[in-house]
């Protein structure tokens, strides 16, 4: 190690041991201030370019429900920082806002040398990406959330490794959730995506670990996430890149402030009032079942749960549980599915002690959509997120619907 390097490492070697957590005593402890110093300390290092490569995608749109760093992402950063990597730190953005490099930051601030002071350097360097992942260089400028854009933008780099701090909710460009539709169809999105050239060629062969998958502000149910995983799942796949989905987080953080519009729009249950105090309750097909699945969720009990405390509470209403399915696939096989679906809704109401006698079952498959799937021809996928769905019909004894 060269005399100005050993100055320099001597210079931080304070800070550090706080950043750390190696401090000795609170006399050592430096102010936040003089802490956030030493990480532009460290951010200064000149990465090797002849090193490889890392890339950070952190989501501090406001839709993204911020925590610290999960042991599983601070391994994946030890790890690079053990090949030498430099990290280039590639924050999601919105409509409009052409992907960046907000930081390139040396992981390895001291090749070869394993002195204490080049030991703590290392040890610092993985504490302060934490920082540089949230600070202003790494704020969204636009609103909405283009994760896609930045995927592929990362990829250009020829990473050993994309770590994506993200919660998915792509509303940007090709991939607009808002667009497709929660619950649609892994494969057919994947497709969708293929079809309009949306993924870079270099997109192949990539390794990405994901965190903070569906973790959004307001939180999506249960169903809704496990969905958003197979979607994602089904287009990098698609793309040719393999993802690790750590479900696994940090502390929670406070949000950052005055970050522009990103809107989640999070399925929910509606209920419509029908005459003679019945009730007709509409359930999002993704809040019970994953894709084509007649398997209700895990999530799915809490919708259902809620509903068999109403029944349980009209002691004298009967209920026709309907399941409707999208126009995909031929007729005979949605109304089987619509059917199957229905009649796992009613199992699981039996379950919470709602009466059999009291529940009936219909597959209606495609022929009772809320909304027209194909306005202008052209078959719309968030329409058929919205026909793919449960009702549970209501009706008080003497009633007829």
């Amino acid at each position: 190690m060269n005399a100005m390097f050993a100055r320099f490492l001597s210079s931080l070697l304070p800070g550090l041991l706080v950043l750390t957590g190696c401090a000795s005593s609170e006399a050592d402890a430096p102010t936040g201030a003089v802490a956030a110093e030493e990480c532009e300390r460290l951010a200064a290092v000149t990465p090797d370019q002849a090193a490889g490569t890392t890339v950070l995608v952190p989501d501090n749109t406001a839709s993204h429900r911020a925590t610290g760093f999960s042991a599983v992402v601070t391994a994946a950063l030890v790890e690079a920082q053990g090949r030498g990597d430099r990290l280039l730190v590639m924050p999601v953005d919105g409509a409009g806002a052409p992907p960046r490099v907000a930081r390139t930051i040396a992981l390895e601030p001291a090749p070869g040398d394993d002195s204490p002071a080049a030991a703590q350097a290392r040890k610092g360097v993985v504490t302060c990406v934490a920082t540089w992942a949230r600070d202003d260089l790494a704020r969204p400028t636009a609103g909405g959330s283009a994760v896609l854009d930045i995927i592929n933008a990362a990829a250009l780099e020829r990473p050993a490794k994309v770590i994506v701090l993200s919660d998915g909710i792509a509303n940007v460009g090709q991939f607009d959730l808002d667009v497709l539709g929660f619950g649609a169809p892994g494969d057919r999105v994947a497709q969708r995506l293929a079809d309009a050239d949306a993924f870079a060629p270099q997109l192949s062969g990539i390794s990405l670990l994901w965190n903070g998958l569906g973790a959004t502000v307001p939180p999506l149910p249960q169903p809704v996430r496990a969905d958003l995983e197979r979607i994602w799942t089904a287009v990098l796949t698609k793309a040719g890149a393999t993802a690790t989905f750590d479900s696994t987080s940090g502390a929670a953080l406070d949000p950052l402030p005055d970050l522009p519009a990103d809107p989640v729009t999070v399925p929910e249950v509606e209920s419509v009032a029908l005459p003679c105090d019945g009730t007709e309750i509409i359930i999002p097909g993704v809040l019970l079942f994953a894709g084509e699945s007649t398997v209700l969720e895990p999530g799915a009990d809490e919708v259902l749960g809620e509903i068999a405390r109403q029944l349980r509470a009209r002691a004298g209403a009967r209920a026709r549980v309907d399941g409707h399915a999208a126009a995909y696939g031929d007729d005979s096989g949605r109304v089987v599915k619509s059917r199957l679906r229905a009649e796992a809704v009613k199992t699981k109401l039996v379950e919470f002690g709602v009466a059999g006698s009291r529940l009936t079952t219909e597959g209606w498959g495609s022929t009772a959509p809320l909304v027209d799937e194909f306005p202008g021809r052209t078959h719309d996928e968030a329409a058929a997120a919205r026909n793919r769905r449960v009702t549970v019909v209501i009706t008080e004894a003497g009633c007829d619907r």
